[in-house]
Order: C-alpha cells, then sequence, then structure tokens
C-alpha cells in the first residue's frame, strides 16, 4: 500500500527527506572522481594546507583518508 508524501505523517517526512538527499550526495561524489574533477594530486595539495589546531587537522585527515581511497579507484593504471 502506498502513500503519497502528502499523506505521510510528520514524523516520516525529514527522514525520507535525509535519506534522499544522502542518496543524491553520494551519487554526486562518485561522479566527481569517476569523472576526473578531483584526482589524488587535488587531494594531496588540499592535505598539505597548514589548518589552525590539531582538531581541524583530524577532522581534514578523517575527510580525505577516505576521499583519496576512492580517488585511487578511478585513477587510470599504467600497463608496464
Amino acid at each position: 500500500m502506498s502513500q503519497s508524501a502528502d499523506t505521510l505523517p510528520q514524523h516520516i517526512r525529514p527522514a525520507a527527506h535525509l535519506r534522499s538527499i544522502g542518496w543524491v550526495v553520494r551519487r554526486a561524489l562518485l561522479g566527481i572522481f569517476a569523472l576526473g574533477l578531483v584526482n589524488r594530486y587535488d587531494l594531496v595539495k588540499l592535505r598539505s594546507v597548514p589548518l589552525p589546531g590539531a582538531l581541524l587537522n583530524r577532522v581534514r585527515v578523517w575527510m580525505l583518508s577516505p576521499a583519496e581511497r576512492l580517488a585511487g579507484l578511478f585513477e587510470p593504471r599504467r600497463v608496464p
């Protein structure tokens, strides 16, 4: 039984909205790396920018580590 968004209870709508935003953001990030708009060189340069405070450095490492792995997946391979 399907209900339209207008008939859903008020507390369900924000959860569905956040899920859909998360889905779009994940697909957009994959597309950015797949199209080569961001590569490993860009991430290395971003990692080298000095930030004030240890907390900001930890947050940057936490965010860039998965991004660097993702960039490596879409990096062209060299055949010897």
